[in-house]
Parts: C-alpha cells; structure tokens; sequence
C-alpha cells in the first residue's frame, strides 16, 4: 500500500505526455503533438505488457545514448508510456523485468498545481500560506508547494485554497545490473 492510496481514489486522473523536448505537461494541452504520439502508437505491433516494456526500455535507452537526436525517440517514449499505463492496468501488472535486468513499472504520481477556475489563485494560495505559518518560505518553488500538499493530503487535511490536485500513471524504468 503506497502513501498516496487513502486519497487516490477521489482525485480526478490526467493523462501527462512526454514532450518532444522530453518534459512532462498535460496531454489536453498539446493537440498536434496528441495526434503525433497517437500515430506513434499505431505504428507500435506488440502491444502486451511484457512486449511493450521491452520496446520501452530500448526507446529509452536509446533516448539517453542520443540526446541531441532524440526528439522522434521522445515520441516513441511517449506513445510507448501511454500504451503501457493502458496494457498494464488491463492485465493489472504493475511492473515487468526485462532480459537484461531492468524493470518497467507503473506508479502514480499525483500533480499540485494552481486551479485555473479559482481567479486570483495564486494570491488565495499565498493568503492560505501565510494563515498557515509558512510565511519563512513565501517564495514557495513549486516543488516546495507540492510537497506540502502532499505532506497535507497523506496526512489527510484538507487542500488548500487555489490548488488543483490530480494523479497520473508514471512509468518508470529501473535499469538493471548486467
């Protein structure tokens, strides 16, 4: 049982895709680049998990050994992580060994950020911070702001004023020892 299962449930599920730069954002806010990662998928034959986190940890692996040319790799990532989070919660697995020793797993991974529909809510959030004695660290970094809420909802308060909170299935690749 991670510590985020008490409150999982109740938090509204996104979908992150991995930029062609390699950086998270939301899906829904990238269209042309959906439609990319879409075809991408397509073209991917085994879909299985076991096939799909094989195929997964050479598209990272050759990501990380072309840095400098990875953008169409990026995509292959990508479409790769997506189908992945789709196959593994279908055959509820939750992480494979490769043959070379690594392992693809899925975990999630809950995001803070500020809510759009809240007008001002940067400076609800910073009222919120400062009634609740963290006016030391008012330069909040972000990370900074999603450890807290976390540390909030683990503990199980309530979210502050101006947050938003939703979870995503990450994948992670864990590389083996051979």
């Amino acid at each position: 049982m991670g510590k985020y299962t008490a409150f999982l449930d109740r938090l509204p599920k996104i979908q992150r895709v991995r930029g062609e730069d390699g950086s998270l954002t939301d899906y829904s806010e990238t269209p042309d680049y959906k439609a990319k990662v879409d075809a991408e998928k397509d073209r991917v034959e085994d879909k299985t998990p076991a096939g799909l986190a094989a195929q997964y940890g050479e598209a990272r692996a050759a990501v990380d050994a072309h840095k400098e040319i990875g953008k169409p790799l990026n995509l292959r990532v990508a479409a790769l992580e997506q189908l992945i989070v789709d196959a593994y919660e279908e055959s509820d697995v939750s992480s494979l060994k490769l043959a070379d020793g690594s392992a693809v797993r899925t975990q999630p991974e809950v995001t803070v950020s500020f809510d759009k529909e809240v007008l001002d809510a940067r400076e609800v959030f910073r009222q919120w911070a400062l009634a609740s004695g963290y006016e030391r660290s008012m330069s909040l970094p972000t990370q900074t702001r999603d450890a807290i809420v976390k540390e909030m909802l683990v503990a199980g308060k309530e979210q502050p004023p101006g947050i938003t909170i939703s979870v995503y299935t990450k994948v992670v690749l864990t590389k083996g020892k051979l």
